[in-house]
């Protein structure tokens, strides 16, 4: 298996003597055997068992890509003969299913990580800089132009010791004032929280969650909270303007959930109510947090999610998760029932194991009809039509795997995180080819390229 690019998923590599970490000394422990199946994919179900269902799903595997293989070569022998070859199919990557064309994603800049490793990254509200988490404890924010660093956000200046940063998030631009404009909280694994002001590198203070490392963290839309998770399985809100702790959120409602019982990698707001808060880990659920309540209210079974691969839509109040295995990965539930709604197909590769998610998201801006995601095994970010679930963008297979994707807040631009590189690819091409709603429209040529050293 892969190294990952930050302390915290390190303890993937040894998962069978792994400690699991517990809320409370009455907290159910989940069994040790649930989580080999991180590394193999499966549930320890005794060694015939799992060896019956790995059989099914390579069989699964092998007809589907069977399935997409014979539905490509259709459309191709019956365009030539019928019109001959169009300009869409000599410039696009690959088909999809049922025909779809599939443009390939090409970065127009790539920045590459010297000495360090990226974990996260985010784009400022006006899109012209984009900020990397580092392996090193540093958050370097580049031009997202030119690909130049432009300003560097680093606690060993004041001669504290520097933690992987695992997560960011920039207060939000729909509540902000001079005062929050380019304001930003990361954490890392030790669970320290710092707030920046990003185009002054100022370190405006730091919180520390005493025993806990921090995976994730996220503003509530209004900028007026924020919450955080990590290693402990508990979710924190906390004041937006003071950053002083609000609540506490760790059992379940004791009818429905009993909350999380290990790590929690992705924590995300409702868009549209400020109590409500989701979570998704290495125990398979996403919980439903309700601050007014305090506690978790429901939560969606089946979900192994091991990075940034949780997200909600406003509008079509769906959930989007993203799951480390092998089928089934990028699914869509719905909030209110907790009911699957569908899972879109990945597209399978000849020479790789099937791709396990770490990252997944909805579009933002002008790209708020397309879902992104990306992880290991294929180490490729994909892109589908929201609407019809198809898949419509593939990035080249990349040096290593996807940890994290993000789009700029109108949605021109998408950042694919690689532990090596950062890649920027400029939305334009992709969207005026998108297929309208009698999917008449064609693409025809992929991105242009360059790699800008820095």
């Amino acid at each position: 298996m892969e190294s990952f690019p930050f302390n915290f998923m390190e303890c993937a590599k040894d998962l069978k003597s792994d400690t699991l970490h517990t809320t409370t000394g009455n907290k159910n422990i989940m069994e040790l055997s649930e989580f080999t199946g991180l590394v193999e994919g499966l549930a320890q179900l005794g060694v015939e068992e799992e060896l019956a269902i790995e059989a099914e799903e390579e069989l699964e595997y092998a007809a589907m890509k069977v399935s997409l293989a014979d539905a490509a070569a259709e459309r191709i022998e019956s365009s030539s003969t019928q019109h001959g070859p169009t300009s869409a199919e000599e410039d696009c990557s690959s088909h999809g299913a049922a025909g779809t064309s599939v443009l390939l994603l090409r970065p127009v800049l790539t920045i590459p990580m010297q000495k360090k490793e990226a974990s996260c990254s985010r784009f400022l509200d006006n899109g012209d800089f984009l900020a990397i988490g580092t392996s090193a404890g540093t958050i370097e924010i580049y031009n997202a132009v030119n690909g130049r660093i432009t300003f560097m956000l680093d606690i060993g200046r004041k001669g504290q010791r520097k933690w992987s940063c695992t997560s960011m998030c920039f207060h939000p631009a729909l509540n902000s004032s001079a005062s929050t404009q380019n304001l930003l909280v990361s954490c890392d694994t030790n669970g320290q929280i710092h707030h920046w002001h990003a185009t002054s590198e100022m370190h405006l203070g730091m919180t520390k969650e005493e025993g806990n490392e921090i995976y994730a963290v996220d503003f509530h839309p209004i900028g007026v909270k924020f919450a955080t998770a990590g290693l402990d399985s508990k979710v924190r809100i906390y004041d937006g303007v003071t950053q002083k702790p609000l609540q506490i959120l760790s059992e379940g409602n004791g009818t429905t959930t009993a909350g999380h019982s290990n790590r929690v990698f992705a924590v995300k707001w409702h868009p549209a109510d400020i109590h409500i808060t989701l979570s998704g880990g290495w125990d398979n659920t996403t919980q439903v947090w309700d601050a007014r309540v305090g506690c978790s209210v429901r939560s969606i079974y089946g979900t192994l999610i091991c990075g940034d691969a949780l997200a909600i839509d406003a509008g079509s109040n769906r959930v989007l998760t993203g799951s480390w295995r092998r089928s089934d990965q990028l699914q869509e539930w719905d909030y209110g029932s907790g009911q699957l709604i569908r899972s879109m197909i990945w597209p399978p590769s000849e020479d790789t194991e099937p791709c396990r998610l770490y990252t997944a998201v909805y579009g933002r801006g002008v790209s708020n009809k397309l879902i992104g995601a990306g992880g290991s095994g294929t180490n490729q970010a994909c892109l589908f039509n929201h609407e019809t679930g198809q898949l419509v963008g593939q990035s080249p297979v990349l040096d290593t795997a996807v940890y994290g994707m993000c789009f700029s807040a109108d949605g021109s631009l998408l950042a694919v995180t690689t532990a090596t590189a950062v890649h920027i690819v400029a939305m334009e091409n992709l969207l005026s080819r998108m297929p309208d709603a009698e999917g008449t429209k064609q693409w025809s040529h992929s991105f242009l390229h360059h790699s800008i050293l820095v």
